[in-house]
């Protein structure tokens, strides 16, 4: 008969279990998680407090204690999410959600991050299965992770890639820092979709891979179909002459659509601007910002106007006076002597 190991760790929302043989009476509460760390040593007096020190991308870098004041963890990560080889002190295996925030399973050399919908193998850097969104990315595989750039997006649950922000004018400021020079550079609009999502019991936005249109318009591409939409952002391109004031200012079209989705619109415009559209309010205001912008438009901070020739001042050049040739010399008889 087969013994299975029913040995180890019982997650129930927040809470961590440890188990003997999957013994109810042998099953003790061993961690609880929030937003910023964990407790643990539950059944003690007081328990310790743990805290996260996480970088942009929401990494575990370090855990603190707050009862000792101690950093009693380190992680440093490759590009991919793959933690570096250890130093003294560091304690790799004190606590296993690192990368992401996302546990990291180790057990018989797996060195898998569970994400949820699937397992991301951080040394290939690719998931271990088909996105269940996969769809949505048709001209990508369905097995790379955050559209192979990991430094720029995060992937909260294995379906769709995409930054964490705590308002939706943050989620456009950073649409615009990373697809403003791009749309100029390329001569053609971006246009995404802003929308909410939750993340370690807290309420925020992101906003999804950019569609890219035509010089003069752009459909945006669409969120979840479980996500409703919050703002629509887009951008016109690079400084055209053919449309003049209207490169930095939104159209009547682009207007419209906000009014018909019912969601707030951004602009990231050539001059590197970044204008809200307020559909409650039907108001238009300018988000605090300094934008890729194209050197071409005359709004730009970075345009250098032409300087005008005062042709007053130029000194004529002289007509060029024809220069005589001399006379050819005549010709000295041939066959005459001449005495001294």
């Amino acid at each position: 008969m087969n013994v299975i190991n029913q040995n180890g760790t019982v997650y129930i929302d927040n809470k961590e279990y440890s188990t003997l043989n999957g013994n109810p009476a042998l099953t003790a509460l061993q961690r609880i998680y929030n937003a910023e760390g964990y407790a643990d040593t539950i059944t003690a007096t007081i328990p310790n407090y743990k805290y996260y020190r996480r970088d942009h991308l929401g990494n575990n870098r370090e855990v603190w204690v707050a009862n000792t004041k101690k950093t009693i963890q380190r992680t440093q990560y490759y590009p991919s999410g793959l933690p570096w080889a250890s130093n003294t002190g560091d304690n790799p295996g004190q606590q296993e959600r690192k990368y992401n925030g996302k546990e990291f399973d180790e057990m018989n050399g797996y060195d898998t991050y569970d994400y949820g919908a699937r397992g991301y193998y951080a040394a290939m850097g690719r998931f271990t299965s088909v996105d269940p969104h996969a769809e949505k990315y048709y001209s990508k595989s369905p097995y790379i992770y955050c559209l192979d750039n990991p430094v720029k997006l995060i992937d909260a649950d294995g379906r769709d890639p995409g930054d964490f922000f705590g308002s939706e004018d943050n989620a456009a400021k950073d649409w615009g820092k990373y697809y403003n020079g791009k749309s100029i550079a390329e001569g053609k609009e971006y246009a995404s979709t802003i929308y909410s999502v939750d993340k370690d019991g807290k309420s925020g936005y992101t906003y999804t891979v950019a569609a890219p249109g035509k010089h003069d318009g752009v459909t945006e591409s669409l969120p979840p179909s479980d996500k409703p939409t919050k703002a629509i952002i887009h951008s016109h391109g690079k400084y055209e002459n053919e449309f003049k004031e209207g490169n930095d200012l939104f159209s009547k079209t682009d207007l419209n659509h906000c009014d018909d989705k019912k969601a707030d619109g951004y602009l990231a415009a050539p001059d590197g601007t970044l204008q809200k559209y307020d559909t409650k309010k039907r108001e238009i205001s300018d988000i605090k910002i300094k934008l890729p912008s194209d050197p071409n438009d005359p709004k730009s901070p970075d345009y250098v106007a032409p300087i005008p020739i005062n042709t007053q001042t130029l000194v004529p050049i002289p007509p060029l006076v024809p220069v005589p040739l001399p006379s050819p010399l005549a010709p000295k008889p041939f066959g005459l002597l001449i005495d001294k």
